[in-house]
């Protein structure tokens, strides 16, 4: 059996996800339950910063930046750059 391999493993994940980068965004109204439930138990405030990690294509920080306005940060990030490309687009 071989040793597990990081690098590679990271590669593979990035590689799979950049594939339905632009698929990802079209399946969001299966996942709006769980994004109101996340948010919801968050309980944004205006002026607050929030990090959305392995944040696709940025559906939840879409709303997030919804809920805390002008005055608050909202940062998304992903390994796959493709992914958030796609939520860059809307």
């Amino acid at each position: 059996m071989s040793e597990f391999d990081p690098h590679r493993a990271k590669r593979l994940e990035r590689e799979g996800y950049n594939l339905i980068g632009g698929r990802y965004r079209h399946g969001a109204p299966m996942r709006q339950a769980l994004l109101e439930a996340l948010l919801a138990q968050a309980v944004l405030q205006p002026g607050m910063r929030v990090l959305d990690l392995a944040s696709g294509p940025g559906l939840l920080a879409e709303r997030a930046v919804d809920r805390i306005g002008g005055q608050g940060l909202v940062v998304a990030t992903d390994i796959a750059e493709r992914q958030l490309a796609a939520g860059s687009e809307h």
